[in-house]
């Protein structure tokens, strides 16, 4: 750039903003500034909180005896900088610029160059006090131009006072400064205008009084946020935009505006984060890494307070959360089938960590669509909407099976050939691959449930959000038997009648290993800490029947017999207590080829031990 081309630019940022139309002044704020004594000033808040607005107002009040100079990109070079600031002061502290752009050509110490300007600058000084604002300094990372900074402070001795407009972290060399309280800070809610303004600004730009409702409501939507606030009196401007109260943001371009100025601007991570997190509503880390599948999300929501992303925490209880106009504008760009994803993942999510009616109001968001439904403890089988599906060949069905098995995690496709056509010559099994995935997509597609099937850089799997299997229901039952509760106005010998026969049963595919297993030993640990529950709640029939059921597929299962016999004796059934026994000693010897663990008195003891404890 030429240096005809950088004085003309910088021509146009040393001047102070004219006062916006229909725009109120803040005097209270002014008026605050005008009394405080610190050397500093910093505006520290998002975009659109009026950083620029309030500091100009203070700078017209103070015209003659203040320098304003707008930063950019190029003010990270030093030697701009310092150029920008000389020509942002000359026009009321008597500066040879010529001189100093000679010196600025000639010298190459610029370190020299700006102890030289400081100076020639503070010798020129009047006795009253002089001003220089500076307007989005975070763009600024020069040293020099920090330490030049702190040294205007330090030898300003109260002749000089700066103010600052910062978005994103909060400028680091001053915090010295701020320690020894030379630095007032105007904060973020400092900024947000209180009803009476917001009541104001909407009368001055729609050029009416609107009611005091609608008013409130706008407030509250926007909590103040002097943008927002603004926008939303833009689309307020015709009398009809009252009916359609509060959609008066909708012609207001308060969207795109939040888009361009704020959005767009932050790295691709951080976007992906915060839309997906938006559907969320109060956050916190541990929730946000399940439902991300990712383990930073505390550093990024500490990182999105200290950039002022409209985002606001509960020190006491670590969480957070968006301004409901930031939330709604990063919601509206989540994919219905994302969000729906999302949901049911935060609906896990809860339940698992023993917060049900947080998990029963996400699992209320999921219902009412549509859903496949897929039984696979016993009979495999799938059903949509408009009914079964009927699977074209044994690959196809065993291809479903396959993806339903991977719980929504995408498989390759050369692990899909492998597992589905392990002794088949390669090129054959890719012709079979993609034919078989071509009937599962039409099969899958006549349920009436749309895109079931993902496929992604090779990467094949199902949408479990929009499918809903009785495995599910046995895992959910399973957190909530774990954390010692039961869902409240729950049936709870449903939870007995959703195991029917093993994990897709009558289904022969190596794959499985022993994920059967598994499954079952789920189901009965699940019997087993519900029929605890039961027990201590003194609902002893109830206990029985769920111990009975998980005794009838695992007979060998050593605990439920035990935890059987003891629930026979709280109920005062001697007779059923000791027959138990006997089955599970028969069982244990005849069998296992072993004795009991736990003699009879054992088990009567424990039982004893129960009852004391739960004071019957």
């Amino acid at each position: 750039m030429s240096e005809e081309e950088l004085m003309s630019l910088l021509e146009s940022k040393i001047c102070i903003p004219k006062e916006e139309k229909n725009m109120i002044n803040r005097d209270e704020l002014i008026d605050r500034l005008e009394k405080s004594k610190e050397e500093v000033v910093v505006f520290w808040a998002g975009a659109g909180f009026g950083k620029t607005a309030l500091m100009a107002e203070f700078a017209r009040r103070h015209n003659g005896h203040c320098g304003w100079y707008r930063i950019n990109e190029l003010d990270d070079n030093p030697r701009n900088f310092l150029h920008g600031i000389c020509l942002a002061v000359s026009k009321t502290v008597r500066l040879s610029l010529r001189e100093i752009r000679e010196k600025r050509q000639k010298e190459e110490n610029i370190e020299k160059l700006y102890d030289r300007f400081l100076s020639s600058f503070l010798l020129r000084l009047e006795e009253k006090q002089f001003y220089i604002c500076i307007d989005d300094f975070q763009t600024v990372r020069s040293e020099y131009v920090y330490s030049f900074m702190r040294n205007l402070i330090e030898y300003g001795q109260g002749k000089v006072r700066l103010f600052f407009a910062v978005k994103g972290d909060f400028p680091k060399f001053l915090a010295a400064y701020l320690m020894r309280q030379r630095v007032l800070v105007v904060y973020a809610k400092h900024l947000l205008f209180s009803g009476s303004e917001t009541n104001l600004l909407l009368s001055r730009i729609t050029g009416r009084s609107l009611p005091d409702t609608l008013v409130e409501s706008i407030q509250k939507y926007t909590r103040g946020w002097p943008a927002g606030v603004v926008f939303a009196g833009l689309g307020m401007r015709s009398e009809e935009a009252e009916k359609d109260a509060p959609l008066c943001f909708d012609e207001s371009h308060l969207y795109d505006y939040i888009f361009y100025e704020i959005f767009s601007k932050l790295p691709d991570d951080i976007q992906k984060f915060l839309t997906e997190t938006s559907v969320l509503g109060e956050l916190d880390a541990g929730l946000c890494n399940y439902v991300l599948g990712r383990g930073d999300s505390e550093q990024i929501l500490e990182y999105l307070v200290r950039e002022n992303l409209f985002i606001s925490k509960q020190k006491q209880t670590n969480k957070y959360c968006y301004f409901s106009v930031f939330a709604d504008f990063l919601g509206s760009m989540v994919k219905a089938g994302r969000k729906e994803q999302i949901i049911y993942q935060a609906s896990e999510y809860y339940a698992g960590c023993g917060e049900w009616a947080r998990s029963a109001e996400f699992a209320e968001e999921c219902k009412g669509k549509g859903f496949l439904q897929v039984k696979c403890l016993g009979q495999f089988s799938a059903k949509g909407p408009l009914g079964s599906i009927a699977f074209r060949t044994r690959k196809t069905r065993e291809l479903f099976a396959c993806l339903f098995f991977e719980e929504g995690r995408g498989v390759k496709r050369d692990i899909l050939i492998e597992r589905l056509w392990p002794e088949t010559e390669r090129e054959k099994a890719s012709v079979l691959f993609y034919t078989t995935v071509s009937y599962l997509r039409k099969a899958l597609d006549k349920s009436g449930v749309e895109n079931l099937l993902v496929v992604e850089n090779r990467t094949y799997a199902l949408d479990l959000t929009k499918v809903r299997s009785d495995l599910a229901l046995l895992m959910n039952w399973s957190r909530y038997a774990r954390a010692g509760r039961i869902p409240e106005n729950a049936n709870i010998m449903e939870a007995a009648a959703i195991y029917h026969d093993c994990y897709m049963y009558g289904e022969d595919y190596i794959w499985l290993g022993e994920y059967r297993e598994y499954v079952e030993q789920i189901f009965l640990q699940t019997m087993g800490s519900l029929a605890e529950i039961q027990m201590n709640m003194g609902r002893y029939k109830h206990a029985v029947l769920l111990l009975k059921r998980a005794a009838e597929v695992d007979p060998y299962a050593i605990f439920i017999s035990e935890l059987l016999v003891e629930c026979f004796l709280l109920a005062g059934d001697i007779k059923g207590a000791k027959q138990q026994y006997q089955r599970m000693a028969d069982i244990c010897r005849e069998e296992l080829g072993e004795e009991p663990e736990r003699e009879f008195e054992d088990l009567v003891k424990s039982a004893k031990r129960r009852r004391r404890a739960l004071g019957r």
